[in-house]
């Protein structure tokens, strides 16, 4: 996709070790070449590679205030989110209201366990880590999260994140959603009622 071709706020999004950053640079590359992708962990890596838990609040301001100036500028731009929390979701709407296209990409991973084994591979290979806990935790909350996401934003794609990505399910700005793999799109969304349920 063309930067200059539409104001396009794009969330690549799922839980801790899906290949969110990878997914980017394989598919956006014009955007980091730009610098057009705000990663508050990358940012923290940046600032204190050795203990980026102690720079975390202050990348998270980091990234807030290069938000916020994104959208004044005009700029088409990346973020990447476990959608574990729903703060992202004002920051949806202020930019939706700033006539920006909203697309969110979910990279689906089956277990939490996964996710761990896939953060200790990274952080093997000199990546940062993650607690266990805080994947698990993030895991369950991104699912219970996903529905309202998705029906926040103009366009999604939904992904079973392979090694190359598998497309499950999308939905184009004014049109019905398209289900690409009724297998895994039905997984996934059993997944996240199931979270869901257990909130209730």
């Amino acid at each position: 996709m063309n930067i200059k071709a539409s104001k396009t706020l794009t969330i690549v999004s799922g839980p801790n070790g899906a290949g969110k950053t990878t997914f980017v640079k394989n598919t956006y590359l014009e955007y980091l070449e730009r610098g057009h992708f705000l990663n508050a962990d990358i940012y923290a890596e940046e600032m204190n590679s050795g203990d980026v838990g102690n720079v975390a609040v202050s990348a998270g301001k980091w990234f807030l205030a290069e938000f916020d100036a994104r959208l004044q500028k005009g700029d088409s731009f990346i973020i990447e989110t476990t959608l574990s929390g729903k703060s992202l979701l004002k920051k949806i709407q202020k930019a939706r209201e700033n006539g920006f296209l909203v697309r969110l990409i979910f990279l689906m991973i089956s277990t939490p366990w996964l996710c761990d084994f896939r953060v200790k591979g990274r952080v093997a290979l000199g990546g940062h880590n993650i607690p266990e806990k805080d994947i698990k935790r993030r895991y369950s909350r991104g699912l219970q999260n996903l529905p309202v996401y998705t029906a926040s934003v103009d366009e999604f794609e939904l992904f079973q994140a392979n090694e190359i990505p598998v497309l499950i399910a999308s939905k184009s700005k004014g049109a019905s959603i398209q289900i690409h793999d009724s297998a895994w799109y039905d997984e996934l969304m059993q997944m996240a009622k199931s979270q869901q349920q257990q909130v209730v």
